[in-house]
């Protein structure tokens, strides 16, 4: 479990690494004549200033010509009436759905549950993203996962099927307090593939639809007994939420 949590910890630090990278470097110049220059702030004075652009040429630039300079925080593409893709830099997704099933190792007295999701992540190109998640997922016992989240986006348009993985840890919420029966539940490996569409909007908005498969790993301990109770809780899960 140590491994498994150090792993998270390293993923969460490197996508923090590329979103503080992105924030520092790239920048939009707007001229007053309307039009506007993208890439990075070299150098900067009363007199001028100096941005290095795609192509990797340097220009300088007078002051007077700068009408405003701001941070691009994202790599959009346009693509018709406002609506925007992006391509690349860091999101948020926001998330929300039911669990549906039962669990193998003892009793599920719960087959019904929710999923509260949030998810972190820095999109490498217009096909792949990687992100850091945390959740609150209800069954007969309510459980914190963290997780790695990984997912790509097949077409380039307003509406694209996607398709992500989340893998982690989880711990119940009272995973070190014994219950009336004596009992213990301690967490565990969690995974979950999906499917999904997201439908593109305005202003980088975005909002999303899914259905996955959970797969929540637990135990159940009694003090008065060495006998350990493996449980692995299955769930149909049904997701809506907004990616910006």
């Amino acid at each position: 479990m140590k491994n498994l949590l150090l792993f998270l910890f390293c993923t969460i630090w490197s996508i923090g690494l590329f979103a503080q990278h992105e924030l520092n470097q790239q920048y939009l110049i707007y001229l007053y004549d309307g039009s506007f220059l993208k890439g990075e702030l070299v150098a900067e004075d009363e007199q001028s200033i100096q941005i290095k652009i795609i192509s990797g040429e340097i220009l300088t630039l007078s002051s007077e010509l700068v009408q405003k300079i701001s941070r691009n925080k994202k790599h959009l593409t346009l693509i018709n009436k406002g609506i925007t893709i992006q391509e690349k830099g860091s999101y948020h997704i926001f998330s929300g759905g039911m669990l549906f099933g039962k669990a193998t190792g003892f009793s599920d007295t719960n087959p019904v549950g929710y999923s509260l999701n949030y998810i972190r992540g820095y999109q490498f190109n217009k096909y792949v993203a990687l992100g850091a998640g945390l959740s609150i997922d209800d069954y007969d016992k309510t459980f914190i996962p963290i997780y790695v989240d990984f997912r790509g986006y097949l077409f380039q348009k307003r509406a694209s099927l996607f398709y992500a993985m989340n893998a982690g840890y989880s711990f119940e919420t009272r995973q070190f307090k014994k219950d009336r029966e004596n009992t213990y539940y301690r967490g565990g490996l969690i995974l979950n593939p999906s499917l999904g569409l997201r439908l593109s909007g305005k202003q980088n908005h975005s909002f999303m639809m899914g259905i996955g498969y959970r797969f929540q790993f637990a135990q159940r301990e009694n003090i008065w007994s060495e006998f350990v109770d493996k449980i692995i809780y299955k769930r149909l899960s049904f997701n809506l939420g907004f990616i910006f």
